[in-house]
């Protein structure tokens, strides 16, 4: 089930943690499996051998919202690139020619998801690039 093939979860070979795969499909009660695996496991006293990043168990007990600085540990790759994106002293729009739409892999296929209305015809530009990079973070951390 934690195979990354199996486009439910992503792994992270620098963190060595698990996020959940953005996907189309609904994967609602395959979650719900693992939920009920992974709680039956853990009554029962087994050592499970995957780690999930702290932001899943804050989110568990409601604890706060997802932000920037969570997606470090789940994406640390993204998290650098997005803060030199927020740091970029230049013109955003001409040096990263970015959009408000997400792409990411499915079972082989590209799917772009739109973070706007219109997205694909609005840049992201000085102005507008934290509203893009929170987002972004967000559609990561709650999709």
């Amino acid at each position: 089930l934690f195979d990354p093939n199996y486009c439910m979860f992503s792994y992270d070979e620098d963190t060595r943690l698990f996020w959940f795969k953005a996907s189309p499909l609904d994967l609602s009660d395959d979650y719900e499996l693992i939920g009920i695996i992974i709680g039956l496991a853990i009554f029962n006293g087994h050592i499970l051998e995957f780690r999930f990043p702290m932001v899943t168990y804050k989110k568990l007990m409601g604890l706060h919202s997802c932000d920037l600085q969570d997606l470090k540990e789940v994406a640390p790759v993204v998290y650098r690139s997005f803060r030199q994106l927020l740091n970029y002293r230049g013109d955003v729009e001409a040096h990263f020619d970015l959009n408000f739409q997400v792409s990411y892999e499915v079972l082989g296929e590209v799917c772009t998801e739109d973070l706007v209305v219109n997205a694909a015809n609005v840049p992201v530009t000085n102005a507008n690039r934290e509203e893009y990079v929170n987002l972004h973070t967000n559609f990561i951390l709650e999709s």
